[in-house]
C-alpha cells in the first residue's frame, strides 16, 4: 500500500517515464564508475600526490561521484516504489538524506572549485608567494573545511522545513526546495563565482604574458599552461549548468508553464550536469601531460617517459 501522504498531488505513477529515467541511470552509472576509476589512477601516482592541485583534481571527482551516487538512488524506479510502501517517517529520512547529499556535493564542488582556481592563480600569479599562502599550503584542510561547511549548511536549511517535500517523477529528489535552502544555494553559488571569475581571468592573462615574453612554452609553462586550462573548461562547464538549473527553479514555481515543459527542463539540467561530469574525466586525461602515458603504464600498455605535475 502506497503512503498517499508523500506522494506529490500531480503523482499517479513514479515510473511514467521510465525510458528517460533508464537512459539518464545508465550515463549516471558509466559515469560515477569513471570517477572511480579516474581517483584510483591518481591515487597511484606519486608524484601527484605532493602537489596542491592534485588534491583539487581528486576532489571534484569525490563530487561527482557523490552527486552521481546520490542521483542513482533519488531517481532509480524500483527503489522509490518499495520506499512508499514503508512508513512515513522511513521514506521522509531517505528523501532528505539524499536531499542532503545532492545539495551539498554541489555547493561543495562551487567552493572546490573556488579554492581550485584561488591555488592556480597563487602559483601562476605570484609564484614567489606559494610557500608562505596559507590556503595554497593548507590545501586538504581548505578543501574539508569547504565538505564540512556544506553539508552542515545544507544539512540545517534542509531539515529547517521539510513537511512539504514529497516523490514525484524524479523520485526523492524534491521539486521545490525550502526558502533556506533556496537562499543558501544561490549565496554559495554567487560568492564563488565571483571568486572563480577574478582569479580566472587574472590567471588568463598572466599566461598569455607568459607566451608573449617567452615566445613558446617550456614543458614546465606548459604544466602550468594546461592545469589552468583545466580548471577553467571545468569551471565554465559547471557554471553553465547553472542556465538549466535556474530555468528549472524558475519554471517550477510558475503554474502557467506546462509541467511537461518544467519537467524537460529539469532533465536537460541532470543531463548537462552528468554528462559535463564525464568530461572532466575526459579532459583531463587529454590535456594533463604525462597523464594518459602514466595511465597506459598502469595497464601495462606503454612504458612512460614523462610523469604529470
Amino acid at each position: 500500500m502506497n503512503n498517499s501522504s508523500i506522494i506529490c498531488d500531480d503523482i499517479t505513477d513514479l515510473c511514467v517515464d521510465s525510458a528517460t529515467s533508464t537512459v539518464f541511470l545508465s550515463i549516471d552509472t558509466f559515469c560515477l564508475i569513471l570517477h572511480v576509476i579516474n581517483i584510483f589512477f591518481l591515487k597511484m601516482l606519486e608524484k601527484s600526490k605532493r602537489t596542491a592541485y592534485f588534491w583539487i583534481v581528486v576532489n571534484i571527482s569525490i563530487c561527482d561521484i557523490v552527486t552521481c551516487s546520490t542521483f542513482f538512488l533519488a531517481i532509480i524506479c524500483e527503489l522509490n516504489k518499495s520506499l512508499i510502501t514503508l512508513s512515513v517517517v522511513g521514506a521522509r529520512t531517505f528523501q532528505v538524506t539524499v536531499t542532503i547529499f545532492a545539495f551539498s556535493s554541489f555547493v561543495a564542488r562551487n567552493f572546490v572549485l573556488a579554492i581550485g582556481n584561488y591555488e592556480r592563480y597563487i602559483s601562476i600569479c605570484h609564484p614567489l608567494q606559494v610557500n608562505s599562502n596559507k590556503v595554497v599550503n593548507n590545501m586538504k584542510l581548505c578543501v574539508g573545511a569547504a565538505w564540512i561547511i556544506s553539508f552542515v549548511l545544507l544539512t540545517i536549511f534542509i531539515l529547517t522545513d521539510s513537511a512539504e517535500y514529497c516523490f514525484g517523477e524524479f523520485g526523492a529528489l524534491i521539486d521545490k526546495p525550502n526558502n533556506q535552502t533556496k537562499v543558501a544555494f544561490a549565496g554559495s553559488i554567487t560568492t564563488t563565482f565571483i571568486t572563480s571569475a577574478i582569479c580566472l581571468s587574472k590567471v588568463w592573462r598572466e599566461l598569455q604574458r607568459m607566451q608573449s615574453r617567452n615566445g613558446v612554452y617550456t614543458p614546465d609553462d606548459l604544466i602550468v599552461k594546461r592545469s589552468a586550462q583545466y580548471i577553467r573548461v571545468v569551471s565554465i562547464a559547471l557554471y553553465l549548468s547553472y542556465i538549466p538549473t535556474v530555468m528549472s527553479a524558475v519554471f517550477n514555481s510558475v503554474d502557467v508553464i506546462s509541467k511537461s515543459i518544467r519537467n524537460m527542463i529539469r532533465w536537460i539540467a541532470y543531463f548537462y550536469m552528468t554528462v559535463s561530469s564525464i568530461s572532466n574525466v575526459l579532459l583531463y586525461f587529454l590535456m594533463t601531460p604525462g597523464y594518459h602515458i602514466q595511465v597506459m603504464k598502469l595497464l601495462r600498455l606503454r612504458t612512460p617517459t614523462v610523469e604529470p605535475q
